[in-house]
């Protein structure tokens, strides 16, 4: 058997997450991985963005390359045998466009852990990309997440509001009411 269990993006995060907590590094899993985590049937991904949220934390990578990851062609990318999930570390502070955020949810599965951004954080972060990039596809992810979880549509709102984009939150909404 894997060690990655039955090598859900969930599995992969949360083994990842794991082995970075035990070696003292924090990481935050954000992106599609999150939204795929917190809306399975509706968004998939095959690379796991983990976030280091403090500025001047560095991963370890002894940590990663103990898992079996290799690092790719493409540098900062991290590929295993058993996986078809990829690992990219980025460097933090954790965010959301121009807001930095300190505090996010810690999932546990037995004696493991995985630092995940909270729903309604996973959904600022994927209509950041509707909101930078114009990608519509985001804000069908982001709308998946709210429908599945609980999340702050009040605070999601006055975000958007704040970035300056109403319209990035109406194309959330309208996917939101389907």
């Amino acid at each position: 058997m894997s060690v990655f269990g039955a090598g859900s993006a969930e599995d992969v995060a949360f083994v990842v997450c794991t082995a970075m907590h035990q070696a003292n590094v924090t990481v935050v899993l954000s992106g599609g991985g999150a939204a795929t985590i917190y809306a399975p049937k509706a968004q998939q991904t095959d690379d796991l963005d983990l976030v280091l949220p403090f500025m001047f934390s560095s991963p370890k990578l002894a940590t990663i390359y103990d898992l079996g990851f290799k690092e790719t062609r493409s540098r900062g990318i991290y590929a295993h045998p058993e996986t078809t999930f990829t690992i990219e570390f980025l460097e933090g502070p954790l965010a959301v466009l121009d807001e930095v955020i300190t505090r996010w949810d810690t999932h546990r599965r037995g004696d493991q852990i995985l630092n995940i951004l909270s729903p309604t954080d996973c959904v600022r972060d994927r209509l950041s990309a509707t909101i930078a990039w114009k990608d519509l596809s985001s804000a069908r992810q982001a709308a998946a997440v709210a429908k599945n979880h609980s999340v702050d549509m009040a605070a999601i709102e006055a975000w958007c509001m704040r970035e300056g984009s109403p319209q990035a939150f109406a194309y959330f909404r309208s996917f939101c009411d389907r």
